[in-house]
């Protein structure tokens, strides 16, 4: 059995982190969703502060724009600041579908955008597709917190 693969979900909405952890459990390999309810708390289990202490570093993080405290943006921003975390592949998903949104949270340093799907069917695929392509194609950067 192959070890968990870590992602971190930002997402203010319960029933949309829920979701997203059944499309998870429905797919291939174990992955264990941590979630966050907004971006300072994914801050700090990104960098290991407080109750995070001892989180793991994760394979992928899966973000919201529209959150409480700061934006996805600020977040996107801050995170590219930081070198130890800036490498870190940020798949923002979220219902906006404006291009001006869109192109903004690439500017800011998303790795790819993804407008959720209203469906449960849709919403799973777009997640196996997800899950495919960073767990099985792509090649990212791999190490521990220092």
């Amino acid at each position: 059995m192959s070890a968990p693969v870590h992602v971190l979900l930002i997402e203010d909405s319960l029933a949309d982190a829920d979701l997203t952890r059944e499309c998870f459990g429905q797919g291939k390999r174990d992955v264990v969703v941590h979630h966050a309810l907004d971006a300072v708390e994914g801050l700090a289990f990104l960098r290991r502060q407080g109750e995070h202490s001892d989180a793991p570093l994760p394979r992928l993080v899966l973000l919201d724009i529209n959150l409480p405290k700061i934006t996805g943006h600020q977040f996107l921003d801050e995170l590219r600041r930081d070198p130890l975390l800036r490498s870190l592949p940020v798949v923002v998903l979220s219902s906006s579908t404006s291009p001006a949104e869109i192109r903004q949270c690439y500017e800011a340093g998303a790795n790819a955008y993804i407008s959720k799907p209203v469906g449960f069917h849709e919403f799973l695929a777009a997640v196996s597709a997800l899950e495919a392509f960073w767990f099985d194609v792509a090649t990212v950067p791999t190490g521990e917190h220092t």
